[in-house]
């Protein structure tokens, strides 16, 4: 090779260098925060104006106090995803923050993992937070009727405490946090999934597997099947699981319905029994709440946007609890809630009329759960509301 080739070659090589490092010394991220959010965890997520390149190493830098702070890339878009902890504050501020060249901080950092070849574990460093039961499971003592599988227990509080329940002696088809419905109906049969009378979920497959500083990403698939072994529905779940903020933990789900040749008709029960339910484990001094306030009394079929269960939960000495979002993209929104003191949240957006789902218009639905301490004033369940519904302002620029 010539050496004017070898000169533009070495050139060029700097040019790229040298923009590498451009790129992230200059890119800034300046995130306004409300007063609303006091005490949340808020996820953030921009986008570079100029890809950041793969091979450099970066820092996430606070302006103010100079540390920085765990980030993760989006492997599909490119967005870079951190968390802010929002102080208690009573005026709008602004935080800036830089991606700079350094060695960065990935803390405890969320991962998944295949525990046991029947479920599917999810863990903040060596803390334990869900578990995703693929296989079907049925302990001694249980009629093979309620043999199940495709649903999350347990999960696990701030202090390592389980939250929810399974195969409850008093509702046997309870289990954990799950998609069930009462009412499924195709080719003129109706099945009942919620109690698995002619049709139970069977696992397919694990779509996307994904550590990280920041969150973790588990999205699998699944079918229900009628006792004749005939799939009706296609069911996808997205659990993106972040790391631990001052006061709780996010969890936001995504449930994908999509029917396999005929249209099915789903609907609840009577009293709204159908959707997503979350069944909480034994505890005393039981609080329901919602955006209205204290929840007095059992409920069915009343319209909500959130709902929060609060508890001293076995095990722990302090209060916990779980609050669920209606996310406003949902169907029928705010949905209606048929939710229980013995432990049941249940929202549902097909209690009042049927829903149809087919495969060209299949079935979205988006919430978040909000895994807290305290109580829902202690574990900021309102601000984490704010902040799922209406996100902070972030600006990008280099």
């Amino acid at each position: 090779m010539s050496k004017p080739r070898l000169s533009i070659l070495f050139l060029c090589l700097v040019l790229t260098a040298c923009a590498t490092i451009v790129v992230a010394s200059n890119l800034e991220v300046k995130v306004r925060l409300s007063p609303e959010f006091a005490g949340a965890a808020v996820p953030v997520s921009v986008m570079p104006p100029t890809p950041i390149p793969e091979r450099g190493i970066y820092c996430l830098q606070e302006s103010d106090t100079g540390r920085c702070i765990p980030f993760q890339r989006d492997r599909s878009t490119g967005a870079i995803e951190f968390m802010v902890d929002v102080p208690q504050i009573t005026k709008p501020v602004t935080r800036i923050y830089r991606l700079t060249e350094g060695q960065p901080v990935y803390g405890d950092g969320m991962w998944v993992r295949d525990i046991d070849g029947k479920s599917l574990a999810v863990r903040e460093g060596d803390k334990q937070v869900f578990v995703y039961n693929y296989r079907s499971l049925l302990p001694e003592g249980v009629p093979e009727k309620y043999r199940r599988s495709c649903y999350i227990h347990p999960i696990y509080g701030p202090c390592g405490e389980i939250l929810t329940d399974d195969f409850p002696k008093d509702h046997y088809h309870h289990r954990g946090l799950s998609v069930m419905w009462t009412h499924v109906t195709v080719g003129g049969k109706t099945y009942d999934i919620w109690t698995l009378i002619g049709m139970r979920p069977r696992f397919g497959r694990v779509l996307a597997m994904e550590d990280g500083p920041v969150y973790s990403l588990l999205r699998v698939n699944d079918g229900w099947y009628t006792d004749m072994g005939v799939k009706v529905i296609d069911e996808t779940w997205t659990m993106k699981t972040y790391r631990a903020g001052d006061h709780g933990r996010i969890m936001d789900m995504e449930i994908v319905l999509k029917a396999v040749g005929e249209p099915v008709s789903i609907r609840s029960s009577d009293r709204g029994y159908g959707g997503l339910n979350l069944r909480f484990a034994p505890r005393t001094d039981t609080v329901l709440f919602s955006e209205k306030g204290r929840v007095p009394a059992d409920t069915d079929k009343e319209p909500f946007l959130w709902n929060d269960l609060s508890a001293k939960f076995q095990g722990a000495e302090a209060v916990s609890g779980i609050a669920i979002f209606d996310n406003p993209t949902n169907v029928r929104h705010p949905q209606t809630w048929t939710n229980r003191y013995y432990g049941v949240l249940n929202p549902t957006p097909a209690s009042l009329e049927p829903l149809v789902v087919t495969a060209e218009q299949p079935l979205h639905l988006r919430y978040r759960l909000w895994i807290h301490s305290g109580d829902v004033v202690d574990g900021r369940v309102a601000q984490a509301y704010q902040a799922y519904v209406s996100p902070p302002t972030v600006e990008v620029s280099r």
